[in-house]
């Protein structure tokens, strides 16, 4: 009885038309990270100075000395010059085309605590 009901069911016998209501979410949830986020996990700055010198950059764009777009270029630079460790040459990159902009940022040293060192 069973293989002549499914049978049936294949062939579209009993077949109920149902319908369905598209709901958008209830929760906004953010789109990306915010660009400190970005920065600290892609550039994988895990010391405190690096993590002061990203917190740096962030508000130097927020205050619009320094364009978002940049930072952003030039943390994919950083990131396909070394993978494995871009920090450096997002740090040294950033440095030279922020200088370009007549905006100074200061080396990671000077956010290191006493006794503490870049590695």
């Amino acid at each position: 009885m069973r293989p002549l009901l499914l049978f049936l069911c294949c062939l579209g016998f009993g077949r109920t038309i149902a319908t369905a209501q598209v709901v958008a979410p209830t929760t906004q949830l953010a789109p990306v990270a915010s660009l400190s986020d970005q920065l600290a996990n892609r550039l994988k700055a895990t010391t405190a100075g690096r993590q002061a010198f990203v917190r740096e950059v962030v508000r130097r764009t927020e205050i619009g000395q320094l364009d978002p777009r940049l930072v952003l270029a030039v943390q994919r630079y950083a990131i396909r010059r070394n993978p494995e460790f871009p920090f450096p040459f997002f740090e040294r990159a950033l440095r030279f085309q922020a200088a370009k902009l007549r905006v100074t940022l200061p080396e990671v040293q000077t956010f290191l605590r006493p006794g503490e060192s870049i590695r």
